[in-house]
């Protein structure tokens, strides 16, 4: 992921800065509409190594927002963000759940780590991250899924 090739590095450098943005502006709608963690959930957060977990909005959606933008969406749909089987979807701060995952734990853990992720490394070098990894070794060989995963196990989310 350090050297990608001159494709791989194009194609992000096209895609990111539209998905970075679109990212945010999905962030900033969200967070007004997303409950508060409880406090076993707080506690969870910090587990998981969220710095910040007052600032997370958990919400309940059946389908996860994809960009309204043709040729965005076309880029990363491919990829599997909003994929029928996504039980999760982490958008900085806000949380997405969909219905028949709420509550889960081990759901809401995995999140978190990305919540802590994109705090640790800074949002625009999350996504640029997520994108290349998704798109050049897949989602159950991605560094940032595997950390989510084991992170989530170790702690006992």
């Amino acid at each position: 992921m350090e050297q990608p090739s001159a494709a791989d590095a194009a194609w992000l450098n096209s895609v990111a800065p539209k998905a970075i943005k679109w990212f945010l502006a999905q962030e900033t709608r969200l967070l007004k509409q997303g409950r508060p963690l409880a406090a076993d959930e707080m506690e969870l957060a910090r587990r998981m190594g969220v710095q910040h977990p007052e600032k997370v909005r958990v919400l309940v959606l059946a389908q996860f927002p994809l960009p309204d933008d043709p040729e965005l969406a076309a880029q990363v749909k491919p990829l599997g963000l909003n994929s029928d089987d996504a039980g999760g979807f982490g958008m900085g701060y806000a949380v997405l759940v969909k219905p028949q995952f709420e509550g889960r734990r081990w759901l809401l853990a995995h999140e978190l780590v990305h919540v802590s992720q994109r705090e640790r490394i800074g949002t625009d070098a999350f996504i640029r991250r997520y994108l290349l990894e998704l798109k050049t070794v897949g989602y159950s060989r991605s560094p940032l899924e595997m950390e989510a995963n084991r992170t989530m196990r170790d702690a006992g989310g």
